[in-house]
């Protein structure tokens, strides 16, 4: 997604897109106003029904055709192989993944919800001044520490082939780990739910608190290179 300002000042924005292969890329001409009724941030208690949200990024869809449309070309040309990445630096909050894909018939392809037809993942923006996370190559080296919360212990399976101390269910002896200078993790990696709120109590890691977190002593990370994957699955609005 790329912003600009049109000439009474609004906000806009278009889209580009990429796939390695130049006749099956997407550069939209048409710039498009920001779409504040779609924004996941307003499901709360006081603000649209679920099903109010899912209808408008429906009839938002109906507007998108030539997003849609490369789309639908990327997935008669990949099949089950096809990968979005989804590189959205805004605060708009879109739901990308409920995008309506539609016309899929004249690709060969069914129609239906982008998140349900392809794997759909997000990109995330570094933001460390002068730095980009490919600008020096690293090297991190040790065993595996998971927590996996009881509804995702399938992560743990990617790591069969490695060296790991995997913790399930509960956080304590998880953290417990992460406070001892001589652990030697590479890989510190985390399966669970987060949950979201105005006040950082209710702010979660699993059944962790912010606060909580970040009042632990971690000192199996200081001074190492030890990479840390928080898969934590969120509700709308965090």
């Amino acid at each position: 997604m790329n912003r600009a300002y049109d000439d009474t000042g609004q906000e806009v924005f278009w889209l580009t897109g990429h796939s390695g292969d130049l006749e099956l890329s997407l550069d939209s001409e048409d710039t498009r106003l920001r779409p504040t009724g779609l924004a996941l941030s307003n499901l709360r208690p006081d603000g649209f029904p679920p099903t109010e949200i899912f209808r408008a990024v429906a009839e938002w869809s109906g507007h998108q055709g030539d997003v849609v449309r490369w789309i639908n070309e990327l997935r008669a040309r990949f099949g089950p192989d096809l990968h979005l990445v989804i590189w959205d630096d805004t605060d708009y909050d879109i739901p990308w993944e409920m995008l309506r894909l539609t016309g899929g018939r004249d690709h060969g392809v069914d129609d239906g919800i982008l998140g349900a037809l392809v794997t759909v993942v997000r990109w995330t923006t570094i933001r460390e001044a002068g730095r980009t996370p490919f600008n020096e190559p690293a090297v991190c080296s040790g065993h595996v520490l998971g927590y996996y919360a009881e509804e995702m212990r399938r992560d743990a399976t990617v790591f069969e082939n490695f060296e790991h101390r995997g913790h399930f269910g509960t956080t304590r002896t998880f953290l417990t780990e992460l406070a001892r200078p001589s652990l030697g993790a590479g890989l510190v990696y985390m399966g669970c739910h987060a949950t979201h709120g105005p006040n950082l109590y209710k702010l979660k890691l699993g059944t962790v608190t912010w606060n909580e977190l970040n009042d632990l002593d971690m000192s199996a990370l200081d001074g190492r290179r030890t990479l840390v994957c928080l898969n934590a699955c969120h509700p709308p609005g965090s």
